[in-house]
């Protein structure tokens, strides 16, 4: 890492590449994600970059506050009454007949 990498680590931009890398998640995860707008990213030319303290803030925001609780981003729309959420809570009778 440069001295301007070290002094300048929020600002830095990151490839899509260091995004997936960095979330341990494919790429086709990480364009879907800038697709939806979900994760702030600038296009230059042909490619994504996305600022470091973006992510790092987008991902503050993805844990739950209280234990059991859903982000608020991903997963909102299958969380819904009805919706086909394929990781139901254990409220939800994932654990029913376990004690």
């Amino acid at each position: 890492m440069t001295a301007w990498d070290q002094q300048d680590a929020p600002h830095q931009f990151l490839t899509t590449d260091d995004v997936l890398g960095y979330l341990r998640v494919n790429a086709r995860t990480v364009y879907r994600l800038i697709k939806a707008g979900e994760i702030p990213a600038v296009r230059i030319g042909r490619q994504w970059r996305i600022r470091r303290a973006d992510l790092d803030d987008w991902i503050a925001h993805q844990r739950p506050a209280i234990v059991g609780q859903r982000p608020t981003a991903i997963g909102a729309r299958m969380a819904e009454p009805g919706g086909n959420d394929p990781c139901p809570l254990p409220s939800e009778g994932v654990f029913r007949g376990v004690a």
